[in-house]
């Protein structure tokens, strides 16, 4: 209507119409005449087109399940229970996954992140990068750390001593104490013995510890001329090959490790193992069950005289054999003998002269080089 001092045609003539309770951002709406407009609550059945859209929360419906968009940019699902079921954070860079427990909010499952932190909906802590909390792959617990980028299977729940495989640029140490190594790797083990094998580098070892935090140590490596100039093979048993020309056998104290040679010294009851130009008393286990002892031992300067059935030393219980056995022994001053000199150890480890002179032994040096099974293969 021409004289109508609101709306002209199609053109508002006044610079707004409002409710009349209108209060900015309070109460009411209004149309203003540069196009702009506020209103409280309104329900639209067609498309919305807009080259930005601004607001506190933006939610694709009022109903359950509905995806949301909340004042500081996360976006987030949410299940017919109520519960978030993905988010993506800007704040931390991320996505997360939540378990869909159809009540209460379920537990972070994976999260890939730019940077560390934890996670708005269970506090749960997570590395930059992949995280995958607690997966299932055939019947194993699988976890990723993506910080180091490595990936750690379980025969479990995680936790120390289920450790079973992992792929790993480095060796480290998981969050609950188990040890794994570089490559691709697996463990098995318990008690005081454990092994593993690797694959890195084009090569693959094995590798023993006294439990599943380690230390490992490496017994055997299959594959190409390593920087010492050998070819490095495994055996059957623990044993080691390098070159084709030496084998090695397993600590039996330690339960891993190469078996190597063992101090006597200090030796018992004034006998002495350090003596100039000799080697000292020693032993080690060989890869066919024997016991070698090497070395020199020198008798007491005083006491005496008679020095038979007298301890110079004890032997762990892993090198003792279960029969007594014995070695004749040679010594440096020649002396008048009653019998064949030999050295004996008995299965508690002892090791003693017999059959010496009873007299003019002080401060005599024998040689004990000898050998004697560990086990006994054919009873007596």
């Amino acid at each position: 209507m021409p004289g109508d001092p609101v709306v002209g045609g199609t053109v508002l003539r006044r610079p707004a119409i409002a409710s009349p309770n209108y209060a900015a951002g309070v109460a009411g709406w209004t149309v203003n005449a540069d196009g702009s407009a506020e209103l409280g609550d309104a329900t639209i059945r067609g498309a919305i087109s807009a080259s930005q859209i601004i607001g506190s929360t933006i939610q694709s419906s009022l109903a359950l399940p509905f995806t949301q968009i909340d004042p500081f940019g996360n976006i987030k699902m949410f299940s017919a229970s109520g519960s978030v079921i993905i988010q993506q954070s800007p704040a931390y860079e991320a996505i997360f996954i939540y378990e869909e427990l159809f009540g209460p909010q379920g537990p972070l499952l994976v999260a890939l992140a730019g940077k560390a932190g934890t996670d708005p909906n269970t506090g749960t802590a997570f590395p930059a990068g992949l995280y995958v909390a607690a997966g299932v792959i055939e019947g194993a617990q699988i976890i990723a750390f993506g910080a180091s980028g490595e990936i750690l299977v379980y025969s479990g729940t995680p936790a120390a001593g289920n450790l079973t495989a992992s792929i790993s640029h480095a060796a480290g140490t998981d969050q609950f104490g188990n040890a794994y190594l570089a490559g691709c790797s697996s463990y098995s083990g318990a008690g005081g013995f454990w092994l593993a094998s690797s694959m890195s580098a084009g090569l693959i070892s094995t590798y023993s510890a006294a439990g599943a935090a380690g230390p490992w140590t490496q017994l055997t490596k299959v594959g190409a001329i390593q920087n010492d100039g050998d070819s490095h093979f495994a055996a059957v048993g623990g044993s080691h090959m390098v070159a084709d020309t030496l084998w090695f056998a397993l600590d039996p104290v330690a339960g891993s490790g190469r078996a190597l040679w063992q101090d006597m010294r200090p030796l018992s009851n004034s006998f002495a193992g350090t003596i100039a130009g000799t080697w000292p008393p020693q032993y080690r286990l060989t890869p066919a069950g024997f016991v070698e002892v090497i070395g020199h031992v020198q008798f007491p300067a005083a006491g005496g005289p008679n020095f038979n059935s007298v301890t110079f030393a004890t032997l762990p219980a892993q090198y003792r054999p279960g029969l007594a056995h014995r070695w004749p022994v040679a010594f440096t001053t020649n002396v008048t003998p009653v019998g064949t000199p030999f050295v004996a150890i008995d299965s508690a480890g002892n090791l003693q002269f017999h059959s010496c002179p009873t007299s003019g032994m002080l401060g005599n040096i024998a040689s004990i080089y000898g050998r004697y099974p560990l086990n006994n293969p054919v009873g007596p």
